[in-house]
């Protein structure tokens, strides 16, 4: 259970999962064949495993204070042995991703060249959480090969709120960040955060006016409306402790939006 459980830590499953599974739903949308689907959720698939191990790798000393349980701060897994492995599994997502459109090797290759310096620069927090906002938004052009009224909007709504929750997460760990030599996000970076969950609370209604999606999408988008809402609020108060929950009822019902709301991108 123990070897699972690092396994599991150093796959990132729940995101590891989240970015494939988007790649493969909005291909499936898009009536892409699964010949043809394969090949792009492998690249993304194995460029988000490597950037993961890169990441362990290159922060191992950082781990040590502010995320002491992962694997290589406790000594379960070396952070050359991972960099090891991260190596030649990017080369290898790199590989994939030529085989694809020119189209979708251009997404592919701003996703890992923004990955990589997310991974290796410190940015300001505002600039990093707006580069991870883009590689979830570029996920969506990616995997439907074609850039679109519907891959443009539903990419905001599920990038927005990434803009809004990596600063606000920013907010919660500035203690153990500052220890490690981060600078604290800047106070006034709270509204832009408030901002991006506000906007994404009128954009993921733009579908429904523009005739892209069916009832089903109203009911499920409601609960990422009800909950970008509440945490836009939230944050302009100065409170941060509920985006870790209210963050991930709002991806899993757009999510669900999106398999049942859709018909095709």
């Amino acid at each position: 259970m123990e070897k699972l459980r690092t396994i599991a830590g150093l796959l990132r499953i729940r995101h590891t999962a989240q970015v494939a599974g988007i790649v493969a739903l909005v291909g499936l949308k898009n009536r892409v064949d699964f010949g043809h689907l394969v090949s792009p959720v492998l690249a993304i698939l194995s460029l988000t495993v490597s950037l993961f191990f890169l990441d362990d790798a290159h922060d191992y000393k950082s781990d040590v204070v502010v995320h002491p349980g992962r694997a290589v701060p406790r000594g379960v897994v070396a952070s050359e042995t991972l960099l090891f492995l991260g190596i030649p599994i990017l080369v290898s997502a790199i590989l994939v991703a030529l085989t694809l459109s020119r189209f979708q090797l251009f997404c592919f290759a701003t996703i890992a060249f923004s990955g990589l310096v997310v991974v290796y620069l410190r940015l300001p927090s505002v600039l990093r959480s707006m580069l991870a906002a883009y590689m979830i938004w570029a996920l969506f052009p990616f995997g439907t090969g074609s850039m679109n009224a519907g891959t443009l909007l539903f990419g905001l709504v599920v990038a927005l709120p990434h803009i809004g929750g990596n600063i606000a997460k920013d907010f919660i760990h500035q203690k153990g960040d500052q220890k490690i030599g981060l600078p604290r996000p800047h106070t006034k970076s709270k509204y832009i955060a408030a901002s991006a969950f506000l906007t994404c609370s009128i954009v993921l209604w733009i579908p429904v006016a523009l005739g892209l999606v069916n009832w089903y999408y109203t009911g499920f988008i409601l609960l990422t409306f009800l909950s970008c809402l509440f945490l836009g609020a939230e944050l302009l108060l100065n409170r941060f402790g509920k985006v870790y929950l209210l963050g991930a009822v709002g991806m899993i019902a757009s999510l669900l939006a999106f398999i049942f709301g859709l018909d095709r991108l």
